[in-house]
């Protein structure tokens, strides 16, 4: 009865007291339960926040601004000095357009090669662009930081510049336009079949960009230019789509290994 008047619950006939008397409990016992259970509730899980992908660009700083742009932590590190296997923290090495303009140039990071071959076995990723063998001799290179062989020309035909998607399924290349496809401006003469080719010239069917697995990392290789200023520049949506995948941070649902 005390109770009632403390709710302020007009007192009711006196054959209903028992009635209203439960229901007032069984309200205040569910009303306060159910403010514990919430107290006590665990937290809706929230996925933790990625660092942004860390990219090392060898070669000339074309591509730096673009990849600032698209979200990725930039750096350089020069041709003379680079040592992979002393860069902690970095996710992609970016080989950008002009990395082997001069005999010297490719002859260094050869010098490498194993330093590569590690990075990658490891985890890491690795962009290969367009080399441009101006001054090597034959304007022809091989290079042996690959880690299976791809031999590069320095030339290619505009007279029919289309490219088309090789392979529509792959995260890189899936549903996006043609025009955003690397254009092969160094022609592929050959390529490892371990490769998977992605995109290719339409009239001439050179292979532009391609991609393999080799331990636990990720190799790209394209052949357009890295930079904005040519006829054929490669869209961002693939520019950003090479280096999400090169570091393996695709969604779940399109990771392909």
């Amino acid at each position: 009865m005390e109770l009632l008047l403390a709710l302020n619950v007009k007192t009711p006939m006196p054959h209903f007291r028992p009635i209203c008397t439960a229901i007032v409990l069984f309200t205040l016992v569910w009303t306060t339960l159910t403010a514990l259970a919430a107290e006590h509730r665990p937290a809706e899980p929230t996925e933790a926040k990625r660092p942004p992908i860390r990219v090392v660009v060898i070669g000339p700083d074309h591509p730096i601004d673009r990849l600032r742009k698209l979200g990725f932590d930039v750096r350089m590190a020069h041709w003379k000095t680079v040592e992979p296997n002393e860069l902690e923290g970095v996710d992609v090495l970016y080989l950008s357009t002009d990395w082997a303009y001069t005999a010297a140039q490719l002859e260094q990071l050869n010098s490498k090669a194993n330093q590569f071959h590690a990075f990658v076995k490891r985890g890491g990723g690795l962009i290969v662009g367009q080399p441009n063998p101006y001054s090597v001799t034959g304007q022809v290179c091989t290079p042996a930081l690959l880690p299976y062989p791809v031999t590069f020309h320095y030339w290619y035909d505009k007279r029919q510049p289309s490219r088309e998607t090789v392979s529509h399924e792959h995260f890189i290349t899936e549903d996006v336009a043609v025009d955003n496809l690397p254009f092969p401006a160094d022609t592929i003469r050959s390529i490892d079949p371990r490769y998977k080719a992605l995109a290719r010239q339409t009239s001439t069917r050179r292979i532009s960009l391609a991609v393999c697995e080799f331990g636990q990392g990720r190799v790209v290789i394209h052949t357009g230019p890295d930079g904005y200023n040519s006829p054929y520049p490669t869209g961002d949506e693939v520019f950003k789509r090479m280096v999400v995948w090169a570091a393996g941070r695709e969604p779940d649902r399109n990771r392909q290994r």
